[in-house]
């Protein structure tokens, strides 16, 4: 009984971290998942460049992971990466939760922390099954290790410092935590670089340090030398890239590129666009906030910060400044996934969340075992308000999509498409690391758009970059007058970028099948006929040339939907009505009935194929 009287925290922090994990394995996805899980995984797996800004250190422990001894598919094991950062982040939350709780608190619940310690795993579990959070561990994506570091941050910096926030006099800076923090800043930079948020707070901690103590020159050497020590690990991207990998998004072998690539030049038109897009996100944000934490947390992480107003204003000024910095950014980044970048407002909450709780304990349930009972089985509430939202295990949508688009076409054929979220993200790990249909070309139509893209082409499908090396030329040399802010003619880029697609398509026309899939504008589609092939269309010059062919979709629904679910059921409702349609056409009543039936299974409710369905019965 002393054993485990000494060694509480240790015990209740773990056993916080594994419950944590065994939800989110129960819940862990089987394979990919939409928008960037395919590609993160593929880079991962062959040490390769990522979509900016590179995270390199994500991807270099996810090659430890990808290689890791189980019998597990790689996509699986790096699924359970994304599981193991976000409860390792839980259990760092609860030590943060615990170090603050008890700095803050009343001598007796240093002597008895208990109430703290069940308060704070309580907070660490709410926080763990709010939607976002728990999304985070269910597949692959750089958000599971930004978790793990925001919270390890708070932590080192608070074990730092935290006695400056509570006491004026006698406090000294605890230089081996400080320097530590620094450095885990540092690498969190290159995980993701919106750990610049961190600086406002951070530089606020800073004030009050300077203002209350001497900082030593020499200490501040330290301190830049091992933030940078930490940034350094940013070399790997121009390193791998000057050794042409597979994937080699920005091809960051030249400084341009890389400070390019590390500052996501691509995705600043959509950083801070216009007030209406930060008011809808704005909204989207207050009105998602119920979904996070349902009334009952809200209300108890008001009353927790109303406690940190009136009993420590610096801390509370500290966690405030942290809390707009984040949410005045993200809400000015105009983009649909935009909830992962509200994680450290959500972990602040959190923090408001455990000493709202502890308050509670403190005024209601002090030395009362039942009712200390009630605050551990809070976290119920989220588990199960949640647990079908997050649920992931039987989600096999991105890679039946893929699997369904790839049997839409010919062997060797080329495919010009921008469905990322669908199925170029999840194609670039099948092809790759599972060499899942290795023989079709996929050309992202939008990637076309970056002059970095074009080496990718001519490394990885040379005589597709040969065919068209002419067009390319033309339009590489208006494309550098757009990446370098030179004056250029937008009626001569447009129309030189629409060279390179057509001549895709017409220099290879002999060689292979080409398809497209149906967001692709007919504007460069002049002087071919588009027929239904599954889930994308075949281009044919004659009617010679047309390949009739029936495929078979495998659609495996689940009981969610939101805009991505949505999106990729009209994709099937409209192949399933155009294929149908076509083999109605050639007279082919059995291939058409199959086709609606297979529209009929994605959304039972459609009227215009239920229609044409009983229309073949008749």
């Amino acid at each position: 009984m002393v054993l485990i009287q000494k060694y509480l925290k240790n015990i209740i922090g773990v056993t916080t971290g594994v419950i944590s994990f065994i939800i989110y394995y129960l819940t862990l996805a089987p394979t990919v998942n939409f928008i960037d899980s395919g590609e993160l995984a593929a880079v991962a797996s062959t040490l390769g460049i990522a979509h900016p800004t590179g995270y390199p250190l994500f991807t270099l422990i996810g090659y430890l992971f990808s290689n890791f001894p189980i019998e597990f598919q790689v996509i699986k094991k790096l699924n359970l990466m994304a599981a193991f950062f976000s409860a390792f982040g839980v259990f760092v939350f609860y030590n943060l939760l615990v170090l603050l709780n008890i700095e803050l608190n009343k001598e007796n619940d240093r002597k008895q922390p208990l109430n703290i310690y069940i308060a704070s795993a309580s907070s660490a579990l709410i926080l763990g099954f709010s939607r976002t959070y728990w999304s985070q561990s269910t597949s692959i994506e750089v958000y599971s290790l930004h978790i793990l570091f925001i919270a390890s941050i708070l932590y080192l910096f608070f074990k730092s410092s935290l006695r400056l926030f509570t006491k004026k006099d006698g406090w000294e800076i605890n230089g081996k935590y400080f320097l530590l923090a620094v450095f885990v800043l540092g690498l969190s930079f290159t995980n993701h670089m919106t750990t610049i948020l961190f600086l406002p707070a951070l530089g606020y901690l800073l004030f009050l340090i300077i203002k209350t103590i001497d900082f030593p020159k020499k200490f501040s050497i330290y301190t830049i030398l091992l933030f940078f020590l930490g940034v350094s690990v940013y070399l790997y991207l121009p390193i791998r890239a000057s050794q042409n990998p597979f994937f080699n998004w920005g091809n960051t072998s030249s400084l341009e590129k890389l400070l390019w690539h590390i500052s996501g030049k691509q995705y600043r038109v959509w950083i801070f666009s216009s007030i209406e897009s930060a008011e809808k996100q704005f909204i989207y944000y207050i009105t998602n906030f119920y979904n996070e934490f349902n009334l009952l947390f809200i209300i108890i992480g008001l009353i927790g910060m109303y406690f940190t107003l009136s009993e420590n204003k610096k801390l509370f000024i500290f966690l405030l400044i942290l809390f707009i910095t984040c949410v005045g950014y993200s809400i000015n980044y105009d983009i649909h996934d935009i909830d992962s970048y509200f994680l450290i407002s959500y972990l602040v909450f959190g923090i408001w969340i455990s000493i709202g709780v502890l308050k509670i304990i403190q005024k209601y349930f002090r030395g009362k075992v039942v009712n200390n009972a009630i605050v551990i089985v809070l976290p119920l509430i989220p588990l199960l308000l949640n647990y079908r939202i997050c649920d992931e295990s039987k989600n096999y949508l991105v890679e039946d999509y893929m699997k369904n688009v790839f049997n839409s076409v010919e062997e060797n054929s080329l495919i010009i498409t921008y469905q990322w979220d669908y199925f170029i993200s999840a194609s670039y790990y099948f092809q790759v690391v599972e060499g899942y249909r290795r023989d079709v070309i996929i050309i992202d139509k939008e990637l076309l758009r970056r002059s970095w893209y074009f080496d990718q082409i001519k490394n990885n499908y040379p005589q597709i970059y040969k065919n068209s090396q002419h067009e390319i030329k033309l339009f590489l040399e208006e494309l550098y007058k757009f990446e370098h802010g030179i004056p250029y003619n937008v009626q001569i880029i447009e129309q030189r970028y629409s060279d390179v697609i057509r001549s895709f398509i017409e220099n290879n026309y002999t060689e292979r099948r080409i398809y497209v899939t149906p967001e692709i504008e007919n504007q460069y589609l002049i002087g071919y006929k588009k027929i239904p092939s599954g889930l994308c269309y075949q281009l044919v010059k004659n009617e010679e040339d047309i390949i009739i062919k029936k495929v078979d979709f495998n659609y495996r629904g689940i009981e969610r939907n939101d805009r991505l679910i949505d999106g990729m059921k009209k994709m099937y409702l409209r192949a399933s009505l155009e294929n149908g349609s076509f083999m109605m056409r050639l007279g082919n009543l059995e291939a058409a009935k199959n086709y609606f039936e297979k529209g009929l299974l994605v959304e039972p409710g459609s009227s215009e194929i239920r229609y044409l369905y009983n229309q073949l019965g008749k």
